[in-house]
């Protein structure tokens, strides 16, 4: 059970296209200042969006998160693909005992999954018996280190050139094609419905939408075409 999470590296951006894609897509060479601010302010409140439906950040990031043990064998990371495990320890009321790489393997890296052959240790009773640990000796988790998500299109490559970054220095897979298809084709339905907005360029498009709400409680709406391309990738929580 996922106790905090913290951001220790942020993406830079986390806009799921570019500004140049959307001019080929739209079949526009060139734009205004003006058009093209409004063209990457629509890609990040689309992006924004898309990740408020699929409950998880897709750019490259750093976090540590801190889980109670339960006595299981995997141990589940909030987000993912993870690239990389930088740190894998168990934090006492006054220490942090700090894992081998040899102590764990990455199950699944596309699914955030590590695996220990003895179980995670319980970190919710003493000895391991049903007593909770007394509350003047502190709270007991395993802390991970670890970096997460994709290379979006803006992001460039890792090149291999050193860096004291830990979040460019590492190597991640690139966002999946059908989410920057998604973010493709809803900028364009926001342009559209912006030059009609009577609704008559959706009628004619055959183009279907439903409304929710995003975190921040405001209502938008999603075209049933955008939200089969995102599917696969909406986040499952497993109880």
């Amino acid at each position: 059970m996922q106790v905090r999470l913290e951001v220790l590296e942020s993406a830079e951006t986390k806009m799921l296209t570019t500004i140049d894609r959307i001019k080929m897509e739209l079949g526009v060479e060139e734009l205004s200042v003006q058009k093209e601010e409004y063209y990457k302010a629509l890609i990040e409140e689309t992006s924004e969006i898309i990740e408020d439906y699929c409950d998880r950040v897709f750019a490259k990031q750093k976090y540590r998160e801190y889980r109670y043990g339960e006595g299981q064998h995997e141990m589940i990371f909030r987000h993912w693909p993870v690239s990389v495990v930088h740190k894998a320890a168990y934090k006492t009321a006054d220490s942090l005992w700090e894992l081998s790489e040899y102590d764990y393997v990455t199950l699944d890296s596309q699914a955030g999954i590590l695996i220990k052959s003895v179980p995670w240790y319980d970190t919710r009773y003493r000895y391991q018996n049903i007593r909770p640990w007394p509350k003047d000796q502190g709270f007991y988790w395993w802390v991970f280190e670890y970096t997460a998500g994709y290379e979006l299109p803006e992001q460039p490559d890792n090149n291999g050139n050193n860096n004291d970054s830990d979040l460019i220095s590492v190597s991640a897979p690139r966002l999946p094609r059908a989410i920057e298809r998604a973010c493709i084709e809803f900028v364009k339905f926001k342009i559209q419905t912006a030059m009609h907005p009577s609704g008559v360029v959706r009628d004619r498009m055959g183009q279907s939408e439903r409304q929710f709400n995003t975190s921040d409680g405001l209502k938008t709406d999603m075209p049933d075409a955008v939200e089969r391309y995102l599917k696969p990738y909406v986040r499952t929580v497993i109880a």
